[in-house]
């Protein structure tokens, strides 16, 4: 069956700096966000019926600019909404910079921020510091990158969320962060202090072919859980204690490929260190897409 395909999603506008500071998660400090979002969580992975799943899937596409052109099958394929969400991409959907010195951007999203990390590992996203041994729950891990470089990338409901390798490398190391899940679009970021910090994150280190990579996935609300392809356990998913593992041996990637999946709305941080890589000029607020160069390695 052929499904119609929604219009492609608006582009994002940063907020204003005026409408950055009001306060928008007053109210969410009292609302179980956690409970929430495992509640839909459970939800999101309940079978369809067969005779239901186009009008769902097909109303959530129209509401949020879903290309579904892009999926692997036809929407009647996927058993539950958590499947048609986490969905992968047919397979000439994206096609990577042919440059093998293009960093690739790991996600479909919009830029938050990018620039440079102060040599004491702070950086700056929408208004408000962010220290960068507490994001990585790591000192050791911050210090790769102090004085080096980063690009945040939001993905909206409607954009495709499974990430990827930037470049060819495999997995060193890997903290999961507990915390608690606020939304994270950029207009919330604004909002008040420190939002990415607070919520269950995983920080992950890679050699790579350009040198240490970072990548860190952020959850959101209603995001049930962060899937990450190099280590499968349970634990890595989710828990109320910080949990750093050390890989031997871990698991190589090549660049573009599938390194994990978000439930649900979350946001991705990639990490430079100094001198490594040279930084695509992109304004916060431009869609990016799994494939286009972000930065240039410089080695």
């Amino acid at each position: 069956m052929t499904s119609p395909v929604a219009s492609p999603r608006p582009r994002l506008a940063p907020p204003s700096e005026e409408e950055g500071r009001r306060p928008a998660f007053v109210g969410w400090r009292l609302f179980p966000r956690v409970l929430a979002s495992r509640v839909a969580g459970l939800l999101a992975r309940v079978p369809l019926p067969r005779f239901l799943r186009e009008p769902v899937y097909l109303a959530f596409a129209r509401r949020y600019g879903v290309n579904l052109r892009e999926a692997e099958f036809p929407v009647e394929i996927y058993r539950s909404f958590s499947e048609f969400f986490g969905r992968r991409l047919a397979a000439a959907a994206r096609v990577p910079d042919p440059d093998p010195a293009a960093l690739l951007s790991p996600a479909d999203g919009t830029v938050i921020a990018s620039g440079t990390l102060e040599p004491g590992g702070r950086l700056r996203i929408k208004g408000w510091d962010y220290a960068l041994p507490d994001l990585l729950g790591s000192a050791e891990l911050a210090a790769r990158f102090a004085g080096g470089s980063f690009v945040s990338i939001y993905l909206a409901p409607g954009d495709y969320h499974r990430f990827h390798a930037p470049a060819t490398g495999r997995i060193v190391e890997a903290v999961r962060i507990p915390g608690t899940l606020l939304p994270v679009k950029p207009g919330w970021l604004a909002s008040g202090p420190g939002i990415l910090g607070k919520n269950a994150r995983v920080a992950s280190l890679f050699e790579t072919s350009a040198g240490p990579l970072g990548l860190v996935a952020i959850g959101a609300y209603n995001v049930g859980s962060i899937r990450l392809l190099y280590d499968l356990s349970r634990a890595m998913r989710g828990g109320r204690r910080l949990l750093h593992r050390r890989y031997v041996d871990g698991r190589a990637f090549r660049r573009g490929d599938e390194l994990g999946r978000f439930e649900m709305g979350s946001a991705l941080l990639v990490l430079f260190p100094p001198h490594a890589v040279r930084l695509e000029p992109i304004e916060p607020g431009a869609q990016v897409r799994v494939g286009v160069r972000i930065a240039t390695a410089l080695r």
